[in-house]
């Protein structure tokens, strides 16, 4: 991007495009071909990589980091079960978790994306009321 006239930075949420002060594109907004390439060509591999080390350096999986933001918050649910059975509670679309900073802690254990207790509790609390029944058929033999 910047080899085109381009700026790109990153605020911790997303990326913003603005034109480069001595560029060619001053007071020009950045055309959707030129910031797809660039996405295609760099950031679409980069990014994930570098959040993930950024949010979860030691690479636990998504219901241990769960568990961790549990812990060092006080989040009692949980505490007693296996890392299976732990899981399969978490990922039961019925679960809310009793405290708001356990649904924090679901929905953004590393505190990377900023979310509040009172919208980790309404994700929670859609979340059980959308949940999905699905129905297996028995084999008939």
């Amino acid at each position: 991007m910047a080899g085109q006239g381009w700026t790109v930075t990153y605020d911790g949420h997303g990326y913003s495009v603005t034109a480069a002060a001595d560029g060619p594109h001053v007071g020009e907004t950045v055309d959707s071909t030129t910031n797809t390439q660039c996405e295609n060509e760099s950031l679409s591999y980069v990014e994930p990589i570098y959040l993930a080390m950024r949010d979860n350096p030691s690479g636990l999986s998504g219901p241990m980091l769960t568990r961790e933001c549990y812990q060092r918050n006080g989040v009692p649910d949980g505490a007693g079960l296996s890392d299976d059975a732990f899981t399969a509670m978490i990922e039961d679309q019925t679960y809310i978790p009793s405290t708001p900073e356990g649904c924090v802690c679901l929905f953004d254990p590393t505190g990377s994306n900023g979310l509040t207790p009172d919208a980790a509790v309404d994700l929670a609390k859609n979340r059980a009321n959308t949940a999905s029944v699905v129905i297996t058929p028995t084999s008939t033999g």
